[in-house]
């Protein structure tokens, strides 16, 4: 099964699975590695008003609010097989290979969780979990008022897969969450896209009005003269920080447009982005 759900609010508010990667997004993307290995596929959290993937269907959640667990418990109600494999919805480099070892490592000796492991780094959404475990995970979400994967991962019975700390691995389960992690995506051979406008590596020739367009995605306000100079000085800023070109285009970008996400048409004036997108800064360094 695959987590779509979370409100992407360090993405600026974009559905993270529809973010564009090689050519694809990451849902078709992760559902193209999937189809040949799973008969069947569930997708929690899908968005109402869009159409899911063929060939999946989608579970809603039964918790609302209690975030990834909410999407896992939902989908092991809903499963006709003994055992889910949850994936992440915003990890576009999963490996069919990768994939495969770990159920034959499972099926050496059976746990209520198998979790992948880097040293001490453990990825909790690339797990095999028992549906046995349904009523201890309902138990808990009940119960819990931040429910958190790690935390119920310590109450049921988890085991580990361990593999060597290499680039390759570390790859598998790179998630897409900020910005940042696009720009370290797009230093691969894969193009990133965001909205209708496509990154690349040797974006040399990513403009100002690629930049416009990127913001339109992002926001629904009418911009007024001013905004573009603050476009430009944020990139300045970045610049003399600095970052190298590549990275401060597409974070002044982003910037840009996070700062008056939300606002529908009202309409923005320059003045009205520095405190904006203070409070975007401010949310990346919380996390939210």
């Amino acid at each position: 099964m695959v987590l779509t759900g979370g409100r992407g609010s360090r993405m600026g508010g974009i559905n993270k699975a529809l973010i564009g990667v090689g050519g694809t997004t990451i849902i078709d993307r992760t559902v193209n590695i999937l189809r040949p290995l799973f008969n069947e596929i569930i997708i929690a959290g899908w968005p109402v008003d869009l159409k899911p993937p063929e060939g999946t269907r989608t579970a809603d959640d039964n918790y609302p609010g209690k975030g990834p667990l909410a999407g896992i418990e939902a989908a092991m109600k809903s499963s006709a097989t003994p055992l889910i494999f949850v994936f992440g919805g915003d990890m576009p480099s999963l490996s069919a290979d990768l994939i495969t070892l770990q159920i034959d490592k499972f099926s050496d000796k059976p746990a209520d969780v198998f979790v992948p492991r880097i040293g001490n780094l453990i990825e909790p959404l690339h797990s095999i979990i028992s549906c046995s475990a349904h009523p201890s995970l309902e138990a808990y979400l009940r119960s819990a008022r931040k429910p958190a994967v790690r935390d119920w991962f310590r109450i049921v019975t988890a085991r580990y897969f361990d593999l060597p700390e290499t680039d390759e691995y570390l790859r598998v389960f790179t998630n897409i969450n900020t910005p940042g992690d696009l720009i370290k995506m797009a230093k691969t051979p894969d193009p990133v896209s965001l909205g209708n406008v496509t990154f690349t590596y040797n974006s040399a020739d990513l403009t100002l009005a690629a930049a416009a367009t990127a913001n339109v995605d992002l926001c629904d306000a009418a911009w007024t003269a001013g905004t573009g100079d603050v476009l430009a000085g944020m990139l300045g800023a970045l610049l003399a920080q600095g970052f190298d070109a590549w990275q401060s285009v597409v974070a002044a970008v982003w910037l840009h447009g996070a700062a008056v996400h939300g606002l529908g048409d009202i309409g923005v004036v320059a003045g009205d982005l520095a405190p904006r997108a203070a409070g975007a800064l401010r949310g990346l360094r919380e996390g939210r």
